[in-house]
Formats: C-alpha cells, sequence, structure tokens
C-alpha cells in the first residue's frame, strides 16, 4: 500500500501487473476524511470520525503488504472496488465496521462478507463506538407501532400474492408493461376474428369517426393491414 486517503481509499502498486491502482473497499460507507489545503484548493473538513478511519487504516497497511480480492469498478472507471486483507489476514472493511469507524453499505447484501460485516455492526452498535456513539434501538418504537397496528381496525391487512398467467403484449420505454390473461386467449381470438369479418363487409368511411384521446376504438396495422383493437 503505496498511500491511505481516507478509511476507505488507497493507493495500491501491484507487483504482478507493475501498475498503482486507486482501491475502494467494498461493502461499506466511511466517513470522509478532512483535506489539507494544496495548490490554491482550499482545506476540506472532514466528517465526524473521518480522520480515525484515516489513522486506524494507516496503522494497518500503510507501507505493508496486503491481499486484495476486485470485484468491479467505480462508475468512471478510474478506481477498483473490493476486499482488502491485512498481513494478520483480517478483512479491512469487517474491521472499521467493527470499531465504529464504518458502517455497512446496501451493496454488501449480496456478498459472501455481509454476515460478517452485519453481525460486526451490530457489535459496535451495542458498544455505541464511534459514529454509532448516539445510536438509540428502536426495538420499544417498532414493537409499539405494531401493537397500534393490531388495535387500530383500519390497518391494511396483509397483503395476499395472487399469480395469474398472462401474455405480455407490450413493454414501453418507460418499462411499463401491457399483458392479457393467457385463459382468455380463445375469446380473443374470436373477438378479433368477429372484429375484422365485420369490418370486411362494412368497411369503415375515411373520416366518418375521429376519435378522442383515451377512446376505445379500432385501427389498422399498417405492418399486416389487420384490424386490432385500439385506444
Amino acid at each position: 500500500v503505496e498511500f491511505v486517503a481516507s478509511g476507505s481509499r488507497f493507493r495500491i502498486y501491484c507487483p504482478k501487473d507493475s501498475c498503482l491502482v486507486t482501491f475502494l473497499l467494498a461493502g461499506i460507507s466511511c466517513p470522509r476524511s478532512s483535506r489539507p489545503a494544496l495548490s490554491g484548493v482550499p482545506a476540506q473538513e472532514g466528517e465526524p470520525f473521518g480522520d480515525d478511519a484515516l489513522q486506524f487504516s494507516k496503522e494497518r497497511i500503510l507501507q505493508r503488504d496486503v491481499s486484495v480480492k476486485i470485484e468491479t469498478t467505480d462508475k468512471a472507471a478510474t478506481s477498483v472496488i473490493g476486499w482488502l486483507w491485512t498481513e494478520n489476514n483480517v478483512n479491512l472493511s469487517v474491521a472499521l465496521v467493527e470499531e465504529g469507524l464504518a458502517s455497512v453499505h446496501f451493496t454488501a447484501e449480496k456478498t459472501e462478507h455481509y454476515r460478517a460485516l452485519s453481525e460486526a455492526e451490530a457489535r459496535a452498535k451495542a458498544k455505541r463506538k464511534n459514529i454509532w456513539k448516539d445510536y438509540v434501538e428502536k426495538v420499544e418504537e417498532d414493537n409499539k407501532e405494531n401493537e397500534d397496528e393490531k388495535d387500530d381496525p383500519a390497518a391494511p391487512a396483509d397483503r395476499k400474492v395472487k399469480y395469474e398467467n398472462v401474455v405480455v403484449t407490450e413493454v414501453t420505454p418507460e418499462l411499463h408493461f401491457y399483458a392479457q390473461h393467457a385463459d382468455q386467449g380463445a375469446k380473443l381470438e374470436e373477438l378479433m376474428t368477429k372484429l375484422r369479418q365485420e369490418f370486411r363487409a362494412m368497411p369503415p368511411v375515411t373520416g366518418a369517426y375521429n376519435p378522442r384521446r383515451g377512446d376505445m376504438c379500432a385501427a389498422k396495422f399498417s405492418e399486416d393491414n389487420e384490424w386490432y383493437r385500439a385506444k
């Protein structure tokens, strides 16, 4: 590790590839450390316990050999994100959380280290360590809300899931979709057959009907020249 910029951001030299990379610890949110004025850029005040997190990481990894596992890159593709183990095989993300110098980020939920991170955070909260010094458990409040819901006749009932077999007919650019009940397929085919037979027997007169926005009507599709329901 060549440089420690904050509790969770480092510059690492990879001997195998002979390159320097900016490395971000995965699975956690770490408070920002303060920055001194440099090259005309004013000093930046850090977040609470940001400097403590910086010092914690410095003492454990600066100018030392570490092991890393890279998971991905940031949005700008200028830094890599992953897990780091110290010389003593300690997961630094877990260690920072255990010390109350970082919190678990939601992206950790699908990783193999989520359980260790969650347990470490629970211990830090219980001991009111650093960023959790003012932490107040919400158990009593949550229990009270549950009791109020039980006593409230207007409280919503548990949601019941009802599955239906459908055929998706359209997906919009806004990711809305339209579907038809699969068991009504035969009825729909019969309706469309009658609709088309009716228009073949009595073709509509152009201009006889001017639909308004939202009207249910029939329209001729240019791709196959067939009539379909439209709105």
